[in-house]
């Protein structure tokens, strides 16, 4: 059990260990017993470093008094900033050695200076200022720096922890390199020519020169206003606030800079350890591009081993880590910049001693001054290229997402002035989807990346209309009968730009076979990008008696807007009733795969299983059709804690249908019954995905978190995928899923295909003997009775039993029998527990054959030969461990007696402290014989 310190000594040993006015940040480390204790420590204190089980730490007046009520022991520690008195230096030209730090004025200084001695190259950008109104000034490097080009634009921060100071000397130095290097070192003149270079080498100015501008003297981690700024950004997972601060002006600086600009790839440079930290941080679930973080840091920590001596950058897993999987922190700029910016940000631990001493500063640009280039080069490869308007060739601001590999905001984005891409990604064959507002959706496929190497992929996107853009949405009529009036209502859809007003339609078909009679209907005002309405009236026609089934019959759709709009569709219609060719309601496995994982996909009983976070509500009780089958298709169906679906998911999880020949198909519909509790799509996912052949097709996931209590209907018209198609499924899927809250999950029941057309039906068919069971037992005895399950037809057979007697026992599960072959079912029949008497009841099964769907067995039992009255424990005589059976049965939760009757020794009908009482005035006082009923 730790112990907390006495606040009195805690106190003293904070008065005497710091020096600074306002006293209020204090470095010290702790133990943990586990690191589940971190998911609520990070958000108490600010946690630097964990080495096993010893956390290192800041923390301020008002949160260390929480920590203590915990019961936390602490060691206070001399903060990082009191260590050395560095070499400063107050002019430029001391600085050209590199040993020593400059005075914040040499540093600005020093900026500007690099602006004025190559204007060509370097811009010098002041992106605000800090509490204290010190500058946060950006250098800008590239070959045209006036203009904006088809670059990448790459990003280098440094020392927003104020006293961590090793990378604010590094980022000053690799600026000069950069513009004195520049045609004449190779790589850097590439880097150069070929992207657009941000690096601001002092992110904190306020915690670095905390007192004094002419030196850096006891540096501290925070800002003036005592906030870590890189808890102060907003997170994916806590939300905008995740510190309970407001955002700080130097916060506020950078979030304006990210908005303002298209960085593709970044770095966050820090100091306390030797390691490049990879996303995420604030949760387990891994990014979608986790190979190539991987890759990408394994390159930086290689390359500075290489040019270091043995031990440098070898921290953790040899100098890379997941940055969830060493400590999670909430509103880092890493996971800010990666999630609502589509960049690829790591954040670099420079040097294990926070504030180096200037003498080695010289050293570690050595260690280091190859791996900083080399990430800056990453950018130049994957797939990138222009996304331009069709019509004027103008830039045009996309979305670019890599189809089945982006999820959590993975997705790129073109920088909109310019229209230029840079979707970096490890070597592969990929198909990206660009999409935009006001322009039709472009794909391009099968585009191979090599590595270090560049796919140039230019796209043009045609806009759409201004006018309205009207299809068909969906058609919802009566059954097309031989001899009937049909009636239809048509629902469009405007995926046009323009609104669609004042429309009407007239329907038309040459088919000999029917006749229109209602050709005409006027629509609502339709909404542009996605609306929909459905027509006024019942377009109708009269169907000839001797028109055959499944007739197709061809109709056009002429329509007119205001606006001078005008179109035709020309759509179909089957004349017959669908047919249902595939029926599911979970009482048996019926073909599906994927069940257990890590999803926890389940076929069985409805639970109401609660979870055990209290999110959401819980899984139904009852499947949708109650019956004596209580069974669906969802995830963890547990009861008690069961109940929700698994967090941390790195991926979607999916229950898969089995495979259904739809050649002949046409129309196929997919109707079921869900009850769905999902997270915010920020977090968690659900999906419905359907396979037209050759890809899945995804035609629902969550936008928004779903928490529902009551069974609805679900439909949708599959014929795009399915008709014609041999090979359809489709499948549900979970995943993926963060740590934070979890939901009931899927829950879907009574799965219904039905298409018009013919479908090949294979059939099992089912036969068994004996048609029932008897059986005369004498007490205690118990036999066994095969019944035998015959398959004659052309299907695998899929049966299952189940009974509520308790004298019968047997296999449970589910049997798959081949066609042509059989059975045999043990039956076990029991008469011990039982008097003498007849019982009857069911072996009860359930089948996929149509004719046996639900069935019973008669089953009967008689019991012979009587049982000693009083011989509770059955062992054939009545004594005192008769009396404490019967005592253990009911207060302690013991076995019951065998048979129950044999305990009701005063005949009463019931157990209970009376027949206790009895037997021991009939061992041992004489009284009357057991008289058991």
């Amino acid at each position: 059990m730790k112990k907390a310190v006495s606040s009195i000594a805690f106190l003293m040993c904070l008065s005497c260990q710091f020096s600074w006015a306002d006293d209020t940040e204090t470095y010290f480390r702790f133990t943990i017993d586990s690191r589940q204790e971190l998911e609520i420590l990070t958000k108490m204190v600010s946690i630097d470093n964990v080495i096993g089980d010893t956390v290192f730490a800041y923390a301020g007046r008002s949160e260390l008094p929480a920590l203590q009520k915990l019961g936390y022991d602490y060691t206070i520690l001399p903060h990082p900033g009191s260590l050395i008195r560095p070499r400063m230096s107050s002019s430029i030209s001391e600085m050209q050695t590199w040993d020593a730090y400059p005075s914040y004025g040499t540093y600005v200084a020093m900026m500007y200076q690099f602006q004025a001695d190559f204007p060509d190259l370097c811009s010098i950008h002041n992106i605000g200022s800090s509490v204290m109104g010190r500058d946060i000034l950006f250098a800008r490097i590239t070959d045209n720096a006036d203009i904006e080009e088809n670059e990448p634009e790459v990003m280098y921060t440094s020392t927003m922890h104020g006293d961590e100071t090793t990378g604010f000397v590094l980022m000053l130095r690799l600026i000069d390199s950069l513009l004195n290097g520049y045609g004449t070192d190779s790589l850097i003149t590439r880097l150069v020519d070929s992207c657009e270079i941000w690096i601001n080498p002092l992110a904190n100015p306020d915690g670095s020169y905390r007192n004094y501008d002419e030196a850096i003297l006891i540096p501290t981690r925070w800002n003036a206003y005592d906030v870590d700024l890189n808890r102060n950004f907003p997170d994916p997972k806590d939300g905008n606030h995740p510190d309970g601060r407001e955002w700080q002006p130097e916060t506020i600086c950078m979030m304006n800079l990210a908005e303002a600009h298209n960085f593709v790839i970044s770095a966050n440079f820090h100091g306390g350890a030797e390691v490049v930290n990879y996303p995420w941080d604030t949760w387990a679930p891994l990014h979608a591009d986790d190979n190539w973080f991987i890759d990408i840091s394994r390159l930086y920590a290689d390359s500075a081993q290489y040019y270091s001596p043995e031990g440098y950058f070898t921290d953790l897993n040899n100098g890379i880590t997941n940055g969830y999987a060493w400590y999670r922190i909430s509103g880092g700029r890493q996971d800010y910049m990666n999630w609502w910016h589509g960049c690829r940000e790591v954040s670099i631990e420079i040097s294990e001693v926070k504030f180096l001493p200037a003498d080695q500063l010289p050293a570690f640009w050595i260690y280091n001054r190859v791996s900083l280039l080399d990430y800056l080069e990453n950018s130049l490869y994957g797939i990138k290229g222009i996304v331009s308007d069709a019509f004027t060739g103008g830039p045009v601001a996309a979305m670019v997402t890599v189809i089945g590999h982006d999820f959590d905001h993975s997705e790129v984005s073109t920088d909109p002035d310019v229209g230029d891409y840079h979707r970096m990604i490890e070597s592969g064959t990929y198909d990206l989807l660009f999409t935009s507002p006001g322009y039709m959706d472009h794909t391009e496929y099968s585009l191979s990346v090599s590595e270090e190497d560049a796919t140039i992929v230019n796209v043009t996107m045609q806009p759409l209309s201004e006018d309205p853009y009207l299809t068909i949405d969906s058609l919802i009529s009566n059954a097309i009968i031989p001899g009937d009036t049909a009636a239809v209502k048509i629902k469009l859809k405007n995926t046009g730009a323009g609104n669609g007003y004042y429309i009407n339609g007239v329907i038309w078909s040459g088919d000999t076979q029917i006749t229109i009679t209602q050709s005409a209907s006027s629509f609502p005002d339709i909404q542009a990008e996605g609306g929909t309405g459905m027509s006024d009236d019942a377009y109708e026609f009269f169907v000839a008696p001797e028109c055959p089934d499944n007739h197709s019959i061809a109709f056009r759709l002429f329509l007119d807007a205001y606006g001078d709009y005008v179109d035709t569709i020309d759509f179909m219609m089957h004349v017959g009733e669908k047919f249902v060719f595939y029926f599911d309601d979970f009482s048996l496995n019926r073909g599906w795969s994927g069940l257990g994982e890590s999803g926890e996909w389940t076929i069985g009983p409805c639970t109401g299983g609660a979870g055990s976070d209290a999110s959401g509500g819980p899984d139904p009780a009852s499947d949708y059709t109650v019956g004596e089958i209580n069974y669906v298709l969802g995830n963890d169906l547990g009861a008690d804690t069961g109940g929700d679906y698994n967090s941390n998911l790195a991926v979607t999880d999916w229950a898969e249908s089995p495979v259904f020949d739809c050649s002949n198909s046409v129309g196929v519909r997919l109707t079921f019954f869900q009850w769905l509790g999902i997270d915010d799509p920020l977090y968690d996912h659900a999906a419905l995905q359907v396979f037209d052949g050759s890809t899945w097709i995804t035609v629902f996931e969550n936008e928004t978190s779903l928490d529902e209590s009551s069974w609805s209907e679900q439909s949708y018209n599959l014929s795009d995928y399915a008709d014609g198609n041999a090979d359809f499924q489709f499948r549900f899927g979970i995943g993926p899923t963060n740590d934070y809250i979890q939901y009931c999950g899927w829950n879907i029941d009574d799965i219904e295909l039905s298409a018009y057309g013919s479908y090949l039906f294979e059939y099992p068919a089912m036969s068994y003997v004996p048609t029932e069971i008897s059986d005369s037992l004498e007490w205690p005895d118990s036999s066994v009775q095969n019944v035998r399950v015959y398959n004659t037809g052309d299907d695998s057979l899929q049966i299952r039993f189940f009974s509520s007697c308790s004298w019968l026992s047997f296999d449970k599960d589910q049997h798959n029998i081949a066609a042509g072959n059989s059975l045999d079912m043990p039956i076990t029949i029991y008469s011990k527990g039982l008097v003498a008497g007849l019982y009857s009841g069911f072996i009860n099964f359930v089948s996929n054959d149509t004719a046996f769907s639900n069935d019973s067995i008669p089953a009967n039992l008689t019991v012979t030969g009587e049982f000693t009255c009083g011989d509770a424990d059955g062992d054939g005589n009545v004594n005192m461990p008769d009396i404490l059976h019967v005592i253990a049965y009911l207060y302690k939760g013991g076995v019951a007696p065998e048979p129950v009757a044999a305990a009701d020794v005063n005949g009463d009908g019931s157990i209970n402290m009376l027949d206790i009482l009895y037997l021991i005035a009939y061992l041992y006082k004489g009284g009357p014989d057991p008289d058991c009923p």
